[in-house]
């Protein structure tokens, strides 16, 4: 018999994103996946969730990433591709003239970066990222 669990996770979670990746390597248990909009249940008790503090955004980005060094999966880009794609944008992995944003990650390299100030790219970081999107 297989046992079932329910795992309710926010939908724009990094943290629920980084679960996902550990839970689905578990054998004989099925997980019935049941999103949630936390920041919605957030709102309702004027809660501001942690992406939204600056000082806790940073610490947030940088325990994901340790935590999924932790665990062996990915995080960094995979992660941000699907957020761009989720609002309707287009993740390229090469700067032009139809370049709306440069995302620096931890080791930007510098010719990218040059290249998107040659073009009047605006460059960001990953943090500003998610905050355009979450704000």
């Amino acid at each position: 018999m297989t046992k079932e669990i329910d795992f309710y996770f926010d939908i724009i979670s990094p943290y629920s994103y980084l679960a996902h990746q550990k839970i689905k390597t578990i054998k004989g248990i099925n997980f019935n996946y049941k999103p949630i909009l936390l920041g919605g249940l957030h709102n309702l008790q004027g809660i501001t969730a942690p992406a939204f503090i600056k000082s806790k955004l940073n610490h947030m980005i940088s325990d994901c990433n340790l935590i999924a060094k932790k665990g062996k999966f990915d995080f960094n880009r995979s992660v941000f591709e699907k957020l761009i794609e989720d609002e309707g944008g287009t993740f390229k992995k090469s700067v032009s003239n139809s370049t709306d944003l440069l995302i620096l990650g931890e080791k930007p390299g510098e010719s990218k970066i040059a290249k998107a100030k040659d073009l009047n790219v605006q460059v960001i970081s990953e943090t500003d990222l998610i905050n355009k999107i979450y704000h």
